[in-house]
């Protein structure tokens, strides 16, 4: 076996593949999209690339997940002789700062990368290298968008380099995440290619059909009787093609059409659209019920309903539960002692599997209740040891597994102590699970990226086997035959390994001039057109526009996710996160901010919320503004115009509180750039914290206790619990400090800092 040599490399010796070392040599001429199978060893032509790339500047790697990063990081801090650091969301933002100056790679979430641009603690100017793990997320406004858009913009000498085993089942689906990723170049291999054949074990797929039992079809005629009648409504209101046979798609697509409705009929929208959207929902919700009976069972239908029930309190829910087709859909199910087939032909399989001598297999299933029970199932297998594996969100009566858990359970399944891992869609992407021998799916999916995910889950360094459990005349055959086209679909974009496709030019997304016509490329290299680039522009040009002069526009941390703080760092500006005790945005200490969307304004509106938020940020700011954001006002919810409009004339009657419009982010951006400018006019030092205002002398104790370093709402009212007087805690040392909750030795000291340092104008 022939090895990697460089002089940066060490640690364990790795084999030199000639398909990596041909993919890896491409990715160096351009930015390029490799599309390889799972297992292939996407990171080790990453690696080689670095290795190039390294002498030119430094390199920064993303993984959608944290347990991905982690893995990544391990690999390349044992591979590489060169400082590598792990930055996550687990890592203060105050500690990444020094780390993005020392590293030499940067293994990171794309969402730390994306706050530490925005807020100024990160510059990708000296990055030579930036690789995007799992590349096909880049679209819409997923945080890799704005990172490959800021390196771009920014990087002396930018290359791109993504990783993914499905870019996408059509030709604009790829084109989207290149043009998003700013690649010119798409590099594929597959078991079709000569380099790769040697390294490919064969991975036999089987398709085991079992009948759909007697009870399930009677709950699905109650159900689908009710789904005839909502689609019938929907039909007779133009809103779907046909009253029947209406897929999921269409009553989205329906959904989309009364919103439009909602919107072109401004503050007087009729009684019937209200009444149509609740039979929209019903009808999704019955969708959804459908699905579940078929695929699951009824087990698995009662456990929706008993949730539906309990969780959700919209109209069209309490209208759903008094349909008698669904009550009666509820009663059959009751009576069920039925247990849905799938079980007993994944007990037979299993059983055939371990019995061959497979050591590990992995059973996917779509439904955690569906996964509790499988891990039920299966324990009572003689030498099956199964262990459910799902992801972090709680659900009730389920809190979810933590990415710690998570890692544990995987390590427990590669040492032997688990042999059979239960998994939800966690398991498809992003996580260090071992290879297997077998891969069993509980129900076909209908997406080909996820199917080539689960799939690529065994056959890595021996043969393997993959069964797909299907009940027949039901959506589970459907969804076989979506994913198999969308696959057919894809492998067909790459025929003989070219896809001709020419992305938009400079000029057209907003840079330099438009690029020429693209050269002959070598089998197996995708030209996707020539892009000269734009001016370099890098971060210290940004820094240095009159906007952005000094950081003077904070920024609540829990607004980030709302793509405002994004739309402000494209304009050059450096917002600082912080979390503010009233609105959204600080302006120099003299604006504070509040931003709503329609839905959030009649939400706080309904819940009560909505005056004192308004009496608070006229409290506290001397100079209090709203920003009413979008066009949904009087559509968001079902709220009587009148009401509305008297709710706006308090704000600014009763209150005082100017309110601006904003179409979207981006003129809230532009407002708020507008404010920014307009206070750099204005003479006389920034205030640093909010005006006091009118406020109580328990809050204005509060109030000067919140300026004090880390000090948050929660924490100014334990000190006050503690010590009694605003004197007292002034007068405190740093160990009577660290007695408080909350408080550390770091912190006390930065708050003795803040009280006892010298004023040094």
């Amino acid at each position: 076996m022939k090895s990697l040599a460089h002089p940066l490399l060490q640690g364990p010796l790795l084999e030199e593949r000639a398909y990596q070392r041909n993919v890896a040599a491409a990715c160096l001429r351009e930015s390029t999209l490799a599309v390889l199978p799972t297992g292939l060893g996407k990171t080790v032509i990453a690696l080689q690339v670095m290795l190039e790339r390294l002498e030119m500047g430094r390199v920064l790697m993303m993984a959608p997940t944290r347990p991905l990063a982690e893995q990544h990081a391990d690999f390349l801090a044992r591979s590489l002789d060169v400082r590598v650091e792990l930055l996550t969301g687990s890592v203060s933002p105050a500690k990444r700062e020094p780390l993005w100056q020392a590293a030499q790679v940067v293994v990171a979430t794309p969402q730390v990368v994306e706050k530490d641009l925005i807020r100024g603690a990160a510059k990708l100017a000296d990055f030579a290298l930036v690789v995007f793990d799992e590349a096909h997320r880049a679209v819409g406004n997923y945080a890799y968008v704005f990172i490959a858009e800021r390196y771009d913009e920014t990087a002396r000498q930018p290359l791109v380099l993504g990783m993914t085993a499905s870019p996408g089942s059509t030709r604009a689906a790829v084109v989207e995440v290149c043009t998003n990723l700013r690649i010119t170049a798409i590099e594929k291999r597959d078991d079709g290619d000569p380099d790769v054949a040697p390294y490919i074990q064969p991975v036999q797929t089987r398709w085991v059909k079992v009948p759909l039992p007697a009870s399930a079809a009677r709950i699905r005629k109650d159900l689908r009787k009710l789904q005839d009648r909502l689609c019938g409504q929907l039909h007779l209101a133009g809103l779907l093609t046909r009253p029947r046979k209406v897929s999921t798609t269409m009553l989205l697509e329906a959904g989309r059409k009364l919103q439009a409705r909602l919107r072109a009929a401004g503050r007087d929208v009729p009684r019937q659209v209200y009444n149509l959207l609740s039979v929209q929902a019903m009808a999704l919700k019955v969708a959804h019920a459908l699905l579940t009976v078929e695929t699951q069972g009824p087990t698995q239908f009662l456990d929706y309903a008993a949730r539906m029930r309990k969780s959700s309190k919209s109209r069209a829910t309490k209208w759903l539960l008094q349909k008698p087709e669904w009550k009666q859909a509820i009663i059959d199910a009751a009576r069920s002692s039925d247990e849905h087939p799938k079980l007993e032909r994944l007990d037979e399989l299993v059983a055939q599997e371990l019995a061959a001598g497979v050591e590990r297999i992995i059973v996917f299933a779509e439904i955690r209740n569906t996964a509790s029970l499988i891990v039920e199932r299966l324990s009572k297998l003689p030498v099956a040891r199964p262990v459910r594996f799902v992801g972090q969100g709680a659900r009730e009566g389920d809190p979810g597994m933590t990415q710690k858990v998570q890692k544990a359970t995987l390590e427990q399944f590669r040492a032997g102590d688990y042999n059979i891992l239960v998994a939800t869609s966690v398991g498809e992407e992003g996580l260090d699970i071992p290879a297997t021998e077998a891969v069993i799916f509980y129900e076909p999916v209908p997406s080909a990226i996820r199917l080539i995910q689960r799939r690529g889950r065994t056959g890595r360094d021996r043969p393997g086997k993959v069964y797909v459990l299907i009940t027949t005349d039901t959506r589970d055959e459907a969804a076989y035959w979506s994913s198999r086209s969308k696959e057919m679909q894809m492998q067909s974009l790459f025929g003989g390994g070219r896809m001709e496709i020419k992305l938009p030019s400079r000029a057209e997304l907003g840079g330099g001039s438009p690029g020429g016509d693209a050269p002959p490329v070598a089998r197996g290299q995708t030209r996707l057109g020539d892009a000269p680039r734009a001016p370099l522009q890098s971060d210290t040009t940004a820094e240095a526009t009159p906007a952005a002069e000094e950081v003077r526009l904070q920024v609540d941390h829990r607004e980030f996710p709302s793509g405002v703080a994004r739309e402000l760092a494209q304009r050059g500006v450096t917002v600082a996160p912080t979390q503010l005790p009233v609105g959204d945005y600080l302006i120099d200490g003299r604006v504070g901010v509040e931003r709503k969307t329609g839905a959030d304004f009649v939400g706080s509106m309904l819940d009560g919320s909505l005056f004192r938020q308004v009496k608070a940020l006229k409290q506290q700011f001397r100079r209090p503004l709203l920003i009413l954001e979008g066009d949904d006002l009087y559509t968001a919810r079902r709220v009587e115009p009148k009401a509305i409009r008297g709710a706006l004339a308090a704000i600014t009657g009763d209150f005082g509180v100017p309110i601006l419009p904003s179409v979207d982010t981006a003129e809230t951006a532009d407002l708020l750039m507008a404010l920014l400018e307009r206070s750099r006019r204005e003479p006389g030092p920034a205030q640093l914290r909010p005006a006091a205002g009118e406020l109580s002398p328990e809050e204005q104790q509060r109030h000067i206790l919140e300026g004090l370093p880390g000090v948050s709402a929660v924490l100014a009212q334990r000190l006050l619990h503690h010590f009694r007087s605003v004197a007292a805690v002034f007068a405190a040392e740093a160990e009577a400090l660290r007695a408080v909750e909350g408080i550390g030795a770091l912190k006390a000291a930065a708050i003795r800092d803040a009280i006892e340092r010298k004023w040094e104008p």
